[in-house]
Parts: structure tokens; sequence; C-alpha cells
């Protein structure tokens, strides 16, 4: 609102009777190399005056490339409309040459006018000393080269130490683990463990007789499945049953000796777990 009340005050002073003015305005007129900014065209007149033609761009107008265009804004006595420009050379320029067509009320005759232009400087980019003359080629950087056959050679190392480690881990964890998929009566031949197949020797004789059949073809995860079932003993009496298994498992299948004192704590373990199932089963 106050453009329009500004421009009209510039019409009144500058304007005379049947006439127009015409004039450019710009945000910048030191842009650079592709930097958008905007021009806009202003008309003023009084009010016998009708305008018959308005600028109308093609987006390549001479040295300016018009980027957008804003709608015309129209008042009492004015007209004016914006457009994004952008120039794309190092130098001065200025607006090219339009014409606006308009005609006098009680006058049948169409009159043009033109602004006057605006000039502008795009400044360059480059630093001072620098010219905007291309370098030369240079020789491309050639980085180290490595053949093929060297990758497919020691992806196949990685590959192969890939797969030993897995096997070895699995070895352990199989040795660790999962021992007690072993029959009771296969373990009896790993080395250093007679001792404790003598220890174990009550122990199954007691559960093969609560059970009814012998448990030696069983593997200790199998035998706990067969007690739980039966509701030999309960719960609490199996876990401890199974910690005892894993406990004979790890010596049974290590490299660790066991000494005197193991053996003599794995027939104590045992004969104190037959006796504690004893009693409970005497109490149910």
């Amino acid at each position: 609102m106050i453009m329009v009340i500004l421009s009209l005050f510039w019409a009144m002073l500058n304007v005379a009777d049947g006439e127009i003015s015409l004039r450019w305005e710009a945000s910048n007129t030191t842009p650079r190399i592709g930097e958008p900014f905007e021009l806009t065209l202003v008309a003023t007149y009084p009010a016998e005056v009708q305008l018959m033609t308005w600028f109308e761009p093609h987006p390549r107008w001479g040295d300016f490339e018009i980027l957008a265009r804003e709608e015309s804004v129209l008042g009492a006595g004015l007209q004016q409309q914006s457009f994004k420009v952008a120039l794309w050379d190092v130098g001065d320029f200025q607006t090219p040459e339009i014409y606006v067509s308009y005609r006098v009320a009680g006058d049948d005759r169409i009159r043009e006018r033109s602004p006057e232009p605006l000039f502008f400087s795009v400044i360059s980019v480059l630093e001072a000393g620098e010219t905007a003359t291309l370098r030369g080629n240079t020789q491309p950087i050639q980085p180290f080269y490595i053949p093929q056959i060297v990758y497919v050679i020691g992806g196949g190392i990685v590959m192969m130490i890939g797969v030993a480690g897995y096997r070895i881990f699995r070895r352990k964890q199989t040795i660790i683990n999962d021992d007690i998929d072993v029959p009771l009566a296969d373990g009896w031949r790993v080395k250093q463990s007679d001792g404790l197949m003598t220890s174990l020797a009550p122990l199954k004789t007691f559960v093969g007789q609560k059970l009814g059949y012998a448990v030696d073809h069983l593997t200790h995860r199998e035998l706990l499945q067969h007690m739980n079932q039966n509701q030999l003993v309960s719960s609490q009496h199996l876990e401890r049953l199974s910690q005892l298994l894993a406990k004979y498992d790890y010596y049974r299948f290590s490299d660790e000796k066991p000494d005197a004192q193991i053996i003599g704590q794995f027939k104590q373990y045992t004969q104190r777990w037959i006796a504690m199932a004893i009693d409970e089963m005497e109490q149910t």
C-alpha cells in the first residue's frame, strides 16, 4: 500500500497530462554470474490514460534469463510487474529496449513509451590474479594397482581361515555345551574317566530300578526327560542332577585329568543325591 501511494505521488510530480512514466527498478545492479535478482517494471500514469499493451518477455530476453515472473500489480494510475532474472557472463549490461503502448481519453491515437535502460555490472567470481582461461589437461593420477588375482587368493585364504575357525568353535561348543547327547554307556571309553564311571555307577543303578528299565543307552538329556515324564523326583532334585551330569561331561571330554579328590567329590555328590531322592520318595 505504501509503494502504491509513493508511486502515485511520484506520478503527480513527474507525469504531465496525457503522458506516462515508465522506469526499471532492480534489487541488485552488481550481481555475480548466475546470481538471481529482482527486476521490476513500473508504470505511473494519469486517470485519462489507458494502457493498451504490457511487457511480455521471452525466457531468454537479451542477455538476461527470465527465471520467474510475478503477477502484475494494478492500482489507480499504477501498474508494475517484477521478474526474477540472472546474467550468465562477466561485464557491463543494460536492459534491452521495450515499448508499452497506451491511449489517452478523447484521442484515438495509440502512443508508445520506452523506459530508460538500467545498467548492470556483473562481477567475476575469480580471485585476483586468476584468469578465465582454462588450464591444460594434466595426467590422471594412477592409484597403486593390485592385480585381481591377489584379491582372489586373499579372499580364498580369508575364507579358509574363517571355515577352520568356525569348525573349531563348533567343536568346542559341542564338547562343552552339548555333551549330554552322548549315551551314558559310550562315555566310559574316554581316557582318565574310569574313576568317574565308577562314581556314577550307583546313580545309574538307582534310576534304572526306579524307572523299571536300563538307562545305559540313554543320553543325559534323554535320562532327565524320562525322569521328568515319570515324575521320579521333584524339579529341584532334577536340576541338581542336571548340574552333576554337566560337571561330569566337562571332565569326560576335556583334556583336564580329574584327580582323586575330584573323583571322591563325585562319589559323595552321587551318594548324597541318591539319599535325598530316597527321602523325598518316602515322604511322598
